[in-house]
């Protein structure tokens, strides 16, 4: 993870060696693949046992700027879970969908913070169960824009949410946070 972040670092400042003036005006549309990679190592009270959770999200969002510097639009991520409980293995597919909005603050030509929130539907189908679910997240992060037309995003997210499992029938809610890199195109319309 360590050397994800460095070779980020050292992308953005190559890239800053670059001028130009960002595309994030009003009627300008964003398309954006987002990639999230998260583990968890869970020790069970009172028992020897951990659980340990992987989970790789592959997301895309599409949204339009309705004023200068601020971006509505829709959000999809599949994600794949693996669990490890003991010696037992279980991956499942899932996804999240719904809206979120973005607020860019510039900091200079090219390096914008992103401020976001995103409200999600979550629907996982196991062979074992069937989980289904709400999820509210709110995100900072740093963005370059190269060109006027492409972005690099690194952003923290901060997810808390509530889901329903309907075997055994039980709820849970559960609070993440979560790196995610993603880049962006803007097409800009008049």
């Amino acid at each position: 993870m360590l050397t994800l972040v460095k070779t980020i670092f050292i992308v953005m400042a190559i890239l800053l060696s670059f001028e130009s003036d960002a595309q994030i005006y009003q009627h300008t549309q964003r398309f954006g693949p987002e990639l999230n990679y998260r583990s968890s190592r869970i020790e069970i009270p009172h028992s020897q046992s951990t659980v340990i959770k992987n989970e790789a999200f592959l997301g895309l969002a599409v949204g339009y700027f309705v004023v200068d510097n601020l971006d509505i639009g829709l959000g999809l991520k599949l994600y794949s879970t693996r669990i490890k409980f003991e010696q037992d293995f279980q991956t499942d597919l899932s996804f999240i969908i719904g809206p979120y909005g973005t607020y860019m603050i510039r900091l200079s030509d090219v390096i914008y913070v992103p401020v976001s929130v995103s409200f999600g539907y979550k629907g996982l189908k196991s062979s074992l169960e069937y989980e289904h679910g709400n999820e509210l997240s709110g995100g900072i992060g740093l963005e370059y824009i190269l060109d006027n037309k492409l972005g690099l995003r690194v952003t923290l997210n901060r997810k808390i949410g509530l889901s329903s499992k309907t075997t055994p029938t039980i709820s849970d809610a559960f609070t993440n946070f979560m790196i995610s890199v993603g880049g962006n195109v803007y097409i800009y319309n008049n």
